[in-house]
């Protein structure tokens, strides 16, 4: 087993001729207003059900229900960026993508190998009033011609993207010699 350390949230193993990268979404930054976020989500439909007060009575049962919704889905997002990985998974027959513990929209994937050409990380700048923001995309160029998008790594650096890169290019090459 091969490990790669890095700084920051993300981390690769080789193991037995299969390539790990694993990659936490927690913000560190963002966790103060996350534990507020989740208790005002839990806490007050809890303490409002203690004390037997409908929330928002003049819309009725129907306005009830549909704020408990909306705080049960922005719990469950806040969750999600709170605990949620995406594991990336690369062998000679199959890449996998998989995101635990919580399901998320863009889903769990399976490519084979056999259908990718090429894996690289794509840098892409955007410019608002806030400053300037770098995202860093891991992509698939498949053999048909398209570009996949694996895993979306906002805020890294620049030199733990190009280990990430470098490393991604080493593994695809050393299938690519098993397979000749």
């Amino acid at each position: 087993m091969k490990f790669i350390a890095m700084k920051s949230k993300i981390r690769i193993e080789k193991l037995d001729g299969a390539l790990h990268i694993r990659y936490r979404w927690m913000v560190l930054s963002l966790m103060p207003l996350m534990v507020v976020f989740t208790s005002v989500c839990i806490g007050m439909p809890a303490y409002l059900m203690y004390l037997g007060q409908p929330i928002m009575p003049e819309y009725g049962i129907w306005g009830q229900r549909v704020l408990y919704f909306v705080m049960g889905f922005c719990l469950y997002f806040t969750l999600v960026f709170f605990f949620n990985r995406s594991d990336i998974h690369i062998n000679s027959e199959e890449l996998t993508i998989r995101h635990l513990p919580f399901p998320w929209i863009k889903g769990n994937k399976r490519l084979p190998v056999s259908e990718i050409h090429d894996l690289a990380v794509k840098r892409k700048v955007t410019k608002s009033r806030e400053g300037t923001h770098e995202k860093f995309y891991l992509i698939a160029k498949l053999q048909n011609g398209e570009t996949f998008e694996l895993l979306s790594i906002p805020n890294q650096s620049q030199e733990e993207t190009k280990l990430l890169e470098e490393t991604l290019d080493e593994f695809v090459l050393d299938i690519r010699k098993n397979e000749a």
